[in-house]
């Protein structure tokens, strides 16, 4: 069976291309009507950056704090290859918070989709610790990219540090 392949979005993907190639702090959004390919638009985006981007992907389920936390937990595995500090760096939404900050200062970038569920009221106490974590990446030297959200939010930070 053949697969769909990418189609159509050049502009929104240059632009998107565009933010992960330069070396500064960004936070991105990413919005759209339900089933346009805001999450496609950013899988492409990481797929066309291949080897020379290290990643961290993860869709937050439609679920409580403990689905959210296991869907970081496996998304972590997948990346570290490594179950154990899967379970350990990612207890509480505190730990996964960290957890981003500390992929941001060994250069990974960090796309979070369906971000919107943050603002559910069960969810909403990670917005607080992932603020801590950026504001303090601002001020540091790290990347960072946050993903889909019915909007998607995208984050990169550097040493050159601006908001963008």
């Amino acid at each position: 069976m053949a697969s769909w392949g990418f189609y159509g979005r050049r502009t929104e993907l240059a632009e998107v291309q565009t933010l992960l190639d330069r070396d500064q702090f960004f936070f991105c959004a990413i919005s759209g009507r339900r089933r346009i390919g805001k999450t496609s638009l950013i899988q492409e985006a990481l797929r066309r950056k291949g080897q020379s981007l290290r990643a961290l992907y993860v869709q937050i389920p439609d679920s409580d704090e403990r689905g959210v936390i296991q869907v970081f937990e496996d998304a972590v595995e997948d990346i570290l290859l490594d179950q154990d500090l899967a379970r350990r760096t990612c207890g509480d939404f505190s730990d996964i918070a960290g957890l981003l900050r500390a992929l941001w200062r060994t250069n990974f970038v960090t796309a979070i989709d369906e971000f919107q569920y943050f603002h559910r009221k069960a969810l909403a106490s990670f917005l607080s610790y992932l603020q801590l974590q950026v504001d303090d990446a601002r001020a540091g030297d790290s990347r960072g990219l946050c993903g889909d959200t019915g909007t998607s939010r995208m984050v990169r930070t550097s040493k050159s540090t601006s908001w963008r």
